[in-house]
């Protein structure tokens, strides 16, 4: 993955808060770790790190639906073309 550097001011989420849309996002540390990417899905809880606590921050980097989410691919009803 690449570095998932900002280039503009972000809205950035706390340790309790949880996500709003699901998608690729950046975990920002407090000086142990480089930045890095998780995959967050809709609702989730954003977690403390084990090592910087509460300090640890998450900003969306890219928003990707999650795949048992999205209509075309997991609606009702859905059966495998063969």
């Amino acid at each position: 993955m690449t570095a998932l550097r900002a280039s503009s001011p972000e809205k950035q989420y706390a340790p309790g808060s949880h996500a709003l849309v699901s998608g690729v996002y950046r975990v920002i540390h407090h000086e142990h770790r480089a930045v890095h990417g998780v995959v967050v899905i809709k609702g989730d809880g954003f977690p403390p790190c084990r090592t910087c606590r509460n300090r640890v921050r998450y900003a969306l980097y890219e928003k990707a639906d999650y795949v048992a989410h999205d209509w075309d691919l997991s609606g009702p009803n859905l059966t495998l073309i063969q």
